[in-house]
């Protein structure tokens, strides 16, 4: 399994997720200046609740599932029907605690309602993710990004209704429950036409045995989705609502540069577990490790250097406070790529004990950060508390990767990036007072050129990555296969 092979299906996810996000602003748009700050931060709550149970309904399955199909050597109707007649049983069992916890933790009518309605969705997600981990599995990423931008076209036209029928929040908590649903159908369509039906299968032994593997998965998903969402819950309940609808405006648009360690990690997960017996899988993770250079560092200072702009773009100039808070975070996507990298390659080498250190490490300092910091600098404390958490991470991991897969000093990036960034920033900055596309636009004209005449887009298996995801483009009367 090749480097080319994972940027290419990283490309593809990210062409695909690309169509998404662009849906998916129109989302946030609408949203942003439709709802007031304080019930911005009820929906991002909501949201938060709802998708750390996510990750305990689906039982660190995704991984171990993704793995599976990519070895072959089981019948996928018994793993994966298996599958979700056990994430049927969890997601119900974490609905009805979502509802307690809204009791027990005395949230005002509004923000109970808007969490139950919210946590509804939980099914219809985790029987989604099986099918995703079938896509997945089979390196078949164009059908992950077929039902990802499926769901996003339905999320767009419920949220549009809500809004041009002004049912406010409510209205809006419940398209949001519903487009999870709508994913469901397309994702199981998309698994039927092009793999194959899929039975639902049960077995007890073969459940039992399943859920036995994959609580190491579940236990590293659960620390790392709170260590993600904490700080919503934290925010909510040290500070106000309010606090909540800044920082999430500023973390959506985080959110957005995160998706893409996510996909490329994602891509990078199969080829791994498929490679590592081969004892090749650290010449493929030194060669991922350049494209993330590539990617992240001029993304994560261009976000920076617009912040303000693209607040005011997405949401108005009502959430203008979040814009040092969207700059810091932008700053360190760079660590966001390492740790999601490293955790995914011990995790093909089934070294989850040090993955699981590393969570639990990062876990706590996020916890004790946002207990100290945000008291002190409100929802500012809570972006410092999360790369404080990040670089934790990312500290712990590195040893065990220099150890047992690639050394440190060859995760190098190219010396290229770094002047290109640069030469970069200079001239987004020039054109600062400019309208934000100019800024994009100019920027990424600079870097792209800049990074062919430093070299760093003219490497090998850069520009054999290239040629292949341009000869995947399908024409009439030709097939195209990836070697």
């Amino acid at each position: 399994m090749s480097g080319e092979r994972v940027g290419v299906n990283s490309m593809i996810l990210l062409i695909a997720e690309a169509v998404r996000r662009v849906m998916a602003f129109v989302v946030i748009f609408l949203v942003g200046r439709a709802l007031a700050v304080d019930d911005f931060g009820r929906f991002a709550l909501a949201k938060s609740f709802m998708v750390i149970f996510v990750v305990i309904a689906d039982f660190g399955l995704g991984p171990m599932l993704i793995r599976r199909v990519a070895e072959g050597k089981e019948d996928e109707s018994v793993l994966l029907g298996n599958a979700q007649v056990l994430k049927a049983i969890l997601s119900s069992a974490a609905i009805l605690v979502i509802i307690g916890l809204t009791y027990a933790l005395d949230y005002d009518p509004v923000s109970r309602w808007a969490i139950i309605i919210v946590a509804l969705a939980i099914p219809a997600e985790v029987f989604s993710s099986t099918y995703v981990s079938r896509y997945d599995g089979k390196q078949r990423m164009e059908l992950d990004g077929g039902f990802a931008v499926a769901r996003t076209l339905a999320l767009v036209a419920l949220v549009g209704v809500s809004i041009l029928f002004d049912w406010g929040l409510y209205g809006i908590v419940v398209a949001y429950t519903m487009h999870y649903v709508v994913g469901v159908l397309v994702a199981a369509f998309l698994s039927r036409h092009f793999l194959g039906p899929l039975r639902l299968s049960f077995s007890f032994q073969y459940i039992k045995g399943m859920a036995r593997e994959a609580v190491p998965y579940l236990l590293i998903g659960v620390v790392w989705m709170v260590t993600f969402r904490v700080d919503m819950i934290m925010l909510s309940a040290l500070m106000n609502e309010t606090s909540v609808g800044y920082y999430n405006a500023a973390y959506s648009l985080f959110e957005v540069l995160l998706v893409l360690p996510i996909l490329i990690s994602r891509a990078l997960f199969p080829a791994l577990s498929a490679t590592q017996a081969e004892g090749d899988d650290s010449e493929l993770l030194r060669k991922s490790i350049r494209i993330f250079g590539i990617i992240a560092l001029p993304v994560g200072v261009g976000m920076a250097l617009t912040s303000r702009k693209a607040l005011e773009f997405v949401f108005s100039d009502k959430f203008d406070p979040a814009a040092p808070t969207l700059s810091l975070l932008s700053l360190f996507l760079l660590i966001w790529f390492g740790t999601m990298s490293l955790s995914w390659a011990l995790t093909a080498r089934n070294q989850l004990k040090h993955v699981l250190r590393a969570n639990m490490a990062a876990l706590i300092s996020n916890i004790v950060a946002n207990f100290i910091l945000i008291p002190k600098f409100d929802y500012m404390g809570a972006a410092i508390a999360t790369l404080i958490s990040e670089t934790t991470y990312l500290c712990t991991l590195l040893p065990q990767v220099h150890k047992l897969i690639l050394p440190a000093w060859k995760m190098r990036i190219h010396p290229g990036v770094f002047v290109s960034t640069a030469l970069m920033a200079g001239a987004v900055w020039y054109v600062r007072d400019w309208p934000l596309v100019v800024m994009i636009a100019v920027g990424i004209v600079v870097y792209l050129v800049a990074g062919w005449i430093t070299g760093a887009l003219r490497e090998a298996f850069v520009v054999s990555m290239m040629r292949k995801l341009i000869a995947r483009i399908p024409t009439p009367g030709a097939r195209h296969e990836l070697d």
